[in-house]
This record gives C-alpha cells, structure tokens and sequence, in this order.
C-alpha cells in the first residue's frame, strides 16, 4: 500500500538518496539539499509530499510559494507557486497514478496558499532545474496530460576549458573598445553598491550577494565600466554548487550591439582558467539568437534543454 506524507525532520537523507537512485542531475549531497532546499526562507514542509510503499520512500514532490521576496524591490509574486523537484522511483510510477497523486497534494497545497498559478521548475533564486529536461519524457507526460503548458524553452551548456585558448579577434575588439572608454577589470570596493543595483534580471542582486557573503573574492565578478558607470557583470563560482558554474552574466540594454558580452565572457573564461578551474557551465541560457551565438563561438556546447511549463487554477 502506498500513503503520502508530509516532510519530516529524519527524511533529510531519505530524499537525497531516492533523488540519486533516480539518475538525477545535478548530484545532491547533504549540502547540497541544506543550502537550496532546506535553508531556503522559503521552505514548508507542509508543502514537501513523500510517497512510502511498505515503509520505502518512492517518490516525493516540493510546492512552494514565496513568502518573502528574492530580493529587496524584486516582485513578490503573489499570483503564483511553484513545483521545485517531482521524483518517483519507477517512470511508469511518475507516469501513473503516483506521480498523479504526488501533482494533486502540491496544486492543493498552491491552491490553499491563494494562488492562481503553477510553475514548474522555475524557482528562484534556488531552483533546481530551470524547466523539465527534454529527456524526463514521463515528467513531461505526466504534466502534459494534468493541464501544464509550455511557457518557454532554455537549454543547459558546458566549455572545457583545458582547450580554451585566446582568441585574437576579440583580443583586438576589446583594444577598440578601450579606446572608446570602456574598462574592463574585476570588482573592487568602488563598484560594490552599483553592483547591489545592476539588476538585468530579477534574481541576479540576490545571486551577487551570496557570492560575496560566501566567498568575498572580488575576482569572481568581471566588470565593464564606461567612464565610472557599471554597464556589464558576469560572475562565476556558486559557493551552492561548485566553482564552474558561470552567471549571472549581462550588459545594460543601452550599451548592447557593441560586442562588449563577447569580450566579457571571454575575460571571465580566461579568469576561470587561469585560476585552474577545468569547465564552466551555466544551467540556463538562450536557445537562439546572438547570446547563443557568442556561447558557440568561446566552445560551450549543450547538454541538455529544459522546458518551463505552467498552469492557471481555477
């Protein structure tokens, strides 16, 4: 007989190793699970549903909703949960009436917490995936056939940097762009407030922070200034996961056209290098268009695709 459950204080490991006999990605240790799951200000365990079959943990899923923002001015998304990570020991389970069972205990738990809608995977700023990979065909069936639509489509890429060497063409642009003003260096005490205000994307001033109150190596965050203003940031290192995860990584619209993410993605790569660190990887990138390009160009490759999926309540 199979029952359902709620998260209790001794299914810590419980999780973790029904995550991993599933062949899930990325591989989840205990720090991994206290640091973006557990830790997360967000987290209620009235929310995190395990199914157990003869006193076996089989499957489980996360719901969740915002109670505080990503970020101070950031959006409080009121309208919406979230399901963060939906895992069943069998496929032909998450397909069938498990996996259907574990989906209708998270919509109730979103739907008591009056929200009006469900997106899948794409929590931030701890999310696991950023969407169902293309390859988990039951997860996609499964949410599919319970009324979830495609929102949107990312793709996850990887570069080997042992074979990473330079590249003379952007070398000379970045000459050009000098001579017009443009600086290009790591973070230093001057930049550290307009960097808590370089916000491209909701999420990122959260992500910079972390980095620094991890870490606090300025040499993680590569910068452009025009004269003193802050125009373009990348950063690599997730004190969450491992030091080849690359991003965020952006240019202020007003100064986009010009090449400068092309040179700024190559000095963060060179940096990464240089300081022995053998791949970089990013788990959510453009699909197409000029951003994919550029990853194409300084060898990153995907691995994988996601596909962001959501669904109105009624």
């Amino acid at each position: 007989m199979t029952t359902i459950r709620t998260f209790q204080n001794n299914d810590v490991q419980n999780v973790i190793q029904l995550w991993n006999a599933t062949k899930q990605e990325p591989f989840m240790d205990t720090r991994f699970f206290l640091k973006n799951i557990l830790l997360d200000m967000n987290f209620d365990e009235k929310g995190f549903f395990i199914a157990e079959k003869d006193g076996k943990s089989v499957g489980f899923c996360q719901a969740i909703v915002r109670r505080y923002p990503v970020d101070v001015g950031a959006p409080a998304q009121d309208e919406c949960g979230y399901i963060n990570m939906l895992v069943c020991l069998s496929p032909q389970d998450l397909l069938g009436e498990l996996g259907q069972e574990l989906l209708r205990n998270a919509e109730t738990y979103i739907r008591s917490q009056g929200k009006k809608e469900i997106r899948v995977a794409t929590y931030s700023p701890n999310y696991i995936h950023p969407g169902i990979s293309v390859r988990n065909v039951h997860a996609l069936s499964l949410l599919q056939n319970s009324g979830y639509v495609q929102s949107y489509e990312t793709r996850a890429i990887k570069a080997d940097l042992s074979t990473f060497a330079p590249i003379p063409d952007i070398e000379k642009l970045q000459k050009e762009r000098e001579q017009e003003g443009f600086i290009f260096t790591r973070l230093t005490d001057n930049y550290v407030l307009p960097l808590l205000h370089f916000n491209v994307v909701h999420g990122w001033i959260h992500r910079y922070r972390r980095l620094l109150n991890e870490t606090l190596d300025y040499e993680k965050f590569r910068l452009i200034l025009h004269g003193e203003k802050l125009v373009g940031v990348a950063v690599y290192g997730d004190p969450y996961s491992d030091e080849g995860r690359f991003g965020p990584f952006g240019i202020d619209a007003e100064y986009q056209g010009k090449g400068l993410g092309k040179i700024l993605l190559y000095n963060t790569l060179t940096s990464m290098k240089e300081h022995g660190i053998c791949y970089a990887w990013a788990q959510s990138t453009p699909c197409f268009g000029a951003g994919a390009r550029v990853y194409e160009k300084l060898g990153f490759v995907e691995t994988d695709r996601f596909i962001a999926m959501a669904k109105k309540l009624s």
